[in-house]
């Protein structure tokens, strides 16, 4: 599991800003595990679980999600969730290049690229919003930015400068 992870700046920064805009954040999987995101500091469990409901919402910080379900994209985990349609369910994703279901490319390119960066489970990481100011400051919206993913740590690469700059 290593690679590159190709997106849009124009859709990275529409979810950055809608996340940092939002007053409550959604909790990731891997914020339920996290005592500092429960009432009194401790995970408290249900039916063997942590409970959902002793999450105090508050403390959940403005990130962005990297996700590999079907594809690899980011999402916001603002809350509300920025919709792409107010009447729909379905979020605003910014796919990665790579693995892209809606690209148009062949299945086994799109899927086998997800498993090969993100590897085999589907997974959703939080990723600070600190991690992409500093890279979105240095691009414009019609840039791509580039996400380095590998078995020990997840780094928003800095661009290349480019020739004569």
């Amino acid at each position: 599991m290593a690679g590159i992870l190709t997106f849009k700046v124009n859709e990275v920064r529409r979810l950055l800003e809608h996340s940092k805009a939002a007053k409550k954040h959604t909790p990731s999987y891997e914020d339920l595990f996290n005592p500092a995101y429960h009432r009194g500091g401790k995970v408290v469990e249900k039916n063997g679980w942590p409970d959902r409901d002793n999450i105090d919402i508050d403390k959940i910080p403005a990130g962005l999600l990297l996700v590999k379900d079907q594809g690899v994209y980011l999402l916001s985990n603002g809350s509300p969730a920025l919709l792409v349609d107010p009447s729909a369910t379905r979020q605003v994703v910014a796919y990665a290049k790579e693995a892209d279901p809606t690209s148009g490319a062949e299945f086994d390119d799109w899927w086998e690229a997800g498993q090969r960066i993100m590897g085999g489970d589907d997974c959703a990481e939080t990723l600070p919003l600190t991690m992409f100011e500093p890279v979105l400051a240095l691009l414009a919206d019609d840039d791509s930015m580039k996400i380095k993913v590998t078995a020990r740590q997840i780094q928003v690469l800095l661009p290349r400068k480019k020739k004569g700059a």
